[in-house]
């Protein structure tokens, strides 16, 4: 399988790059931990809006594993794995307003993220779709 997601990635295949890095960030599937291996195939798939991927170049990016800590690029990861769905990243940008880390501190966004995460985790566990963010 690994060969089959290496063959895809070199092809451009988004998940096939976020499969790989998840496997190589974390050390499974026969692969060794490799932070900036694993953040190189994140940040492909993350620049086809991969909301696994552009949530997880900001993790990266936010704790300084593979790079340099840099929370400014972190927010902006953030902000585009949310507007592409990602529930995780809608609640680190939630905090990263509260806290002021990246961005002017604002706990009305704060709020307002938090408030379209409940609800997307709600539509999703009633098996539905992702909102919209706006």
């Amino acid at each position: 399988m690994s060969r089959q997601l290496e063959h895809s990635a070199s092809l451009g295949g988004s998940e096939a790059h976020f499969c790989l890095g998840d496997m190589i960030f974390n050390g499974t599937d026969g692969y060794s931990v490799n932070y900036p291996k694993a953040l190189r195939h994140f940040a492909a798939a993350a620049r086809n809006r991969h909301a696994g991927a552009l949530t997880s170049v900001g993790a990266m990016l936010y704790n300084g594993l593979g790079t340099k800590r840099d929370l400014g690029l972190a927010f902006r990861a953030y902000q585009l794995a949310a507007e592409a769905g990602s529930i995780a990243a809608m609640r680190n940008l939630a905090s990263m307003h509260m806290l002021g880390e990246g961005c002017e501190k604002d706990m009305a966004k704060a709020k307002v993220l938090t408030k379209v995460a409940d609800e997307a985790e709600a539509e999703l566990e009633r098996g539905g779709g992702l909102p919209t963010m706006q």
